[in-house]
């Protein structure tokens, strides 16, 4: 075999044993209001997936389906729609809404995964269902607020980790 040969092949062993093949991608939301599944929608432009993180801080997000992804970053705006999201790594929640109908849509934080819900602003779940099977850690001095049909589920796996000095309110009378 020749030297270059013996040379390539070193290189891609070693691309392809550190995982820079899957790289994560960072996607911002650029659109007002649109569909998760557009990629024009996003910068750059195709659909966050798996091993993704997906920034939002303004506009409404609907999900027309289920979306698996990496890690969310809410700073703003709102995330609705019929399907589920559900957040493998790390969600940070520092201003804006979760919304949904109260039935089928709900946001999954899986067992080894977190919601850090944080900062000075508002957050909102509105009809939509978290479902808790990791760790929420809630710090900061804004409240969160329930809407109507929005639910909190802790499961077995879930911890709620409380750091703040603020509410846990409904909007409901």
């Amino acid at each position: 075999m020749s030297l270059l040969y013996k040379a390539v092949n070193f290189w891609m062993f070693l691309l392809i044993c550190s995982g820079a093949l899957n790289a994560q991608t960072i996607y911002t939301w650029n659109g007002a209001v649109g569909n998760w599944d557009t990629p024009a929608e996003w910068t750059p432009p195709s659909v966050p997936g798996l091993t993704d993180t997906a920034i939002i801080n303004s506009g409404t997000v609907t999900l027309g389906g289920n979306v698996n992804i990496g890690g969310v970053v809410l700073n703003g705006g709102t995330i609705t729609g019929s399907g589920k999201l559900t957040v493998s790594g790390i969600m940070r929640w520092t201003d804006g809404i979760l919304a949904g109908n109260g039935s089928t849509d709900s946001t999954i934080i899986p067992q080894d995964a977190k919601l850090l819900a944080s900062g000075t602003k508002l957050k909102e779940l509105e009809g939509r269902i978290l479902i808790l099977q990791g760790e929420l850690i809630w710090s900061g001095i804004r409240d969160i607020q329930f809407g109507s049909n929005a639910k909190l589920i802790n499961e077995s796996t879930g911890k709620f980790e409380i750091q703040a000095d603020a509410n846990l309110s409904s909007s409901n009378t």
